[in-house]
């Protein structure tokens, strides 16, 4: 039972600092600091790749 509770307990704060790391995310893009997404895709897609494309930028 100890165990389950840790488990559960560890489970939470996992969850709540994921929350926290999207909320900056999330004002972000109601400010519309935002990247197409064929740009980020394309970025991606390149990553490891021998002619790696630069990070795309806000608009």
């Amino acid at each position: 039972m100890n165990q389950a509770l840790k488990g559960f307990i560890a489970q939470q704060e996992l969850a709540e600092k994921r929350w926290l790391e999207t909320l900056p995310a999330l004002e972000s893009a109601r400010a519309g600091r935002l990247m197409p997404a064929e740009q980020v895709f394309a970025w991606l897609r390149s990553c490891n790749a021998a002619e790696e494309l630069p990070k795309p930028n806000q608009e």
